[in-house]
């Protein structure tokens, strides 16, 4: 009789109606099994029966598929023996990094024969302290546990989800092409597990490269289910139950550390298998046939090829790639031409040096609605603004004290959820939240352009569906608006309106101080018409703003279901400082050089003067200009003749 777990009632109802079980033949065809492995003379592996059932299962009983997955299983685990060899759980530096936590198989199914769920937290490793390989030795080891402890991730299936709070630029220089190849190879092609999914969640920009990497190297139908949910955990939770999830998440599956914990006693419950398997592997000598090697199995410089040919773009969701296709003309069989040839006007500018990676350009592709010109235009405006008003770009550092202090405050903060898949970014707007006798207008705005950056790189919904502006006016003082510059306003301005590839769809302005409205009133006569129907007054009443802005996406600090400000400035503050060296070459590599402007080509300097005198600003151009002159007019009547608040 054979030795293997008895499978619950589910479970073995799917075992037969999808993986083809038939209960009574199992044991026969572990010893045809068996049999084969014998006579493979190359192949020293376990031939237990709970192993090896678990190939069978793997393969829907397909003995020449099962047979195939075993053979690659061993012969990776000898090609790859900085994965797979060395790995007692007992060892200080593999037990300490089992206890990180990376890759943990949470504890409960949606159904009784529900796949497990995988949570994968590349950011929860220490860099200078852990290697990626180290991380993935052990997260083989947890696969190779649970495929033999684990019925419903063997039967069921498994799905992942990656997290990437708090990973770094460092966590990343740590993957090669090769290294990213043979863990794929591993995971999707040596163990026999079912994989349903891939949910990718807080994926910033510098994790592009290794994601495409990682999904070139994937079969069409584990590609088919991947699914890139941004930065809204809400859009997560629509698929994947939130009481699954670890408390951490808002789920009730209890608190991160005893899960980690528990995975832990599993993978050490199997040390003696560890320990045995040092022993097994393949004699590439005794192998019929052409004998494998690096070359043949991972194909590096073929690879090497083929990475230099893709474009490193964050896939869409589905909903932001129908926005992209219905708004902005987006066709994803032509973005790698059209990628090409914008590439090509911005090498025949030689005035312009502008970064030339994919996921910054196609924001402005985007933004310009794929004409070239347009985008090319753009660009240039971006750069040759930057370069115009140096007080508001240079010196960005933020390691800066003043500028850290500042981000520390929050004065214009992204709030992390969006209305849908497809939404607009809601942009939280605090001028009180600064004390303006400590700080200046220009280093606040310095630190709005670092969050602006930030966005450009790493938020489709930004990008692609707009952004609305939720200003509160709370505490608002005559400090503020004394900082408010005739000849500053027209920059701010110029900066935020023509030169970020991003459109502002709506402004919702909160907590207006006494006399605001019959005061604004008179400077909205002076807008053009599409500024004007996207300007919203809801006074100090909230529920005015929850019946345009939904009150789940304000933070809980105004009554919303969002995380508390402090949360979502410890986001930002985190994700400012992983672009540090991003700013530094900002500084340092790009911008224009109008020495080098061919008379021929379009210049932004025709278009705008940021150095205007005051009376020649047409203060019409945004609603933010004449709300902030009539502000300035408010105050000092206040001041005069000691108005109320």
């Amino acid at each position: 009789m054979a030795k293997i777990r008895p499978l619950s009632p589910a479970l073995q109802e799917k075992a037969i109606k999808e993986l083809f079980e038939v209960p009574e033949r199992i044991e026969q065809d572990l010893e045809t099994f068996r049999q084969w492995i014998t006579k493979s003379k190359h192949i020293k592996g376990r031939t237990d029966d709970q192993f090896l059932i678990a190939f069978l299962r793997g393969c829907k009983y397909s003995m020449e598929k099962a047979k195939q997955k075993y053979d690659l299983f061993y012969t990776l685990k000898t090609h790859i023996p900085e994965l797979c060899k060395n790995r007692d759980p007992a060892d200080e530096k593999v037990l300490a990094t089992i206890r990180q936590g990376v890759g943990v198989l949470l504890p409960n199914t949606d159904t009784p024969d529900g796949p497990r769920y995988l949570l994968i937290r590349p950011g929860a490793y220490d860099p200078t302290k852990f290697t990626i390989t180290d991380v993935m030795k052990t997260a083989m080891m947890s696969i190779e546990a649970h495929m033999q402890h684990d019925d419903n991730y063997l039967i069921g299936g498994v799905i992942g989800i990656l997290d990437f709070t708090h990973v770094t630029v460092n966590h990343f220089m740590q993957f090669t092409p090769g290294f990213i190849k043979k863990v794929s190879m591993l995971q999707q092609d040596a163990a026999p597990i079912r994989q349903k999914g891939s949910h990718f969640v807080k994926m910033p920009a510098i994790a592009l490269t290794v994601f495409n990497i990682f999904k070139s190297f994937t079969n069409e139908k584990n590609r088919q289910r991947i699914y890139v949910h941004g930065d809204d955990m809400e859009e997560l939770f629509k698929v994947i139950p939130k009481k699954l999830l670890p408390e951490e998440y808002g789920g009730d599956a209890g608190p991160l550390k005893d899960i980690i914990a528990e995975n832990e006693k599993v993978i050490m419950s199997y040390r003696d298998y560890f320990l045995e398997d040092e022993q097994y592997g393949v004699d590439e000598k005794k192998r019929i046939g052409k004998a494998q090697n690096p070359e043949s199995l991972f194909g590096i410089d073929g690879l090497k090829k083929k990475v230099i040919k893709m474009l490193d773009i964050r896939p869409l969701n589905e909903e932001l790639q129908e926005v992209a296709r219905t708004q902005l003309n987006e066709n994803p069989e032509e973005i790698e031409e059209n990628m090409r040839k914008f590439k090509e006007m911005i090498t025949k500018s030689s005035h312009l040096r502008a970064r030339i990676n994919d996921q910054f350009l196609i924001a402005f592709l985007r933004a310009s609605k794929y004409d070239l010109d347009k985008a090319l235009r753009h660009l240039d405006i971006f750069y040759t603004l930057r370069a115009k008003i140096p007080d508001l770009i240079k010196d960005r550092a933020p390691t800066n004290h003043t500028l850290r202090q500042i981000i520390k405050l929050g004065f214009g903060i992204p709030l992390p959820n969006t209305l849908s898949a497809g939404g607009s970014r809601y942009l939280l707007i605090r001028p009180g939240a600064v004390d303006a006798t400590k700080y200046t207008l220009r280093d606040v705005i310095k630190v709005c352009t670092l969050i602006n950056d930030i966005q450009i790189n790493c938020d489709d919904n930004w990008i692609i569906s707009g952004q609305v502006e939720v200003i509160d006016l709370a505490n608002v003082t005559r400090h503020h608006l004394m900082q408010l510059e005739p000849i500053l306003i027209k920059r701010m301005t110029l900066l935020f309106q023509e030169a970020y590839p991003v459109k502002s769809i709506g402004f919702h302005y909160i907590n207006t101080p006494f006399g605001f409205e019959s005061i604004f009133s008179v400077f909205l006569s002076c807008m053009n018409e599409e500024n004007r129907s996207r300007v919203f007054m809801h006074g100090s009443d909230m529920e005015s703003l929850y019946k345009v802005v939904p009150r789940r996406l304000m933070p809980a600090d105004y009554g919303g279901s969002a995380a508390t400000i402090k949360e979502i400035i410890n986001d930002w503050e985190e994700k400012i400082f992983s672009y540090r060296q991003y700013f530094e070459e900002e500084e340092e590599q790009f911008g224009v050089d109008e020495s080098k402007r061919s008379p021929d080509a379009f210049n932004p300097n025709t278009i705008f003067n940021v150095d205007e005198a005051e009376g020649e600003i047409d203060y019409s151009i945004s609603p933010c200009v004449s709300l902030t002159r009539g502000l300035v007019i408010l105050s000092y009547k206040r001041e005069k003749n000691k108005l109320p608040r």
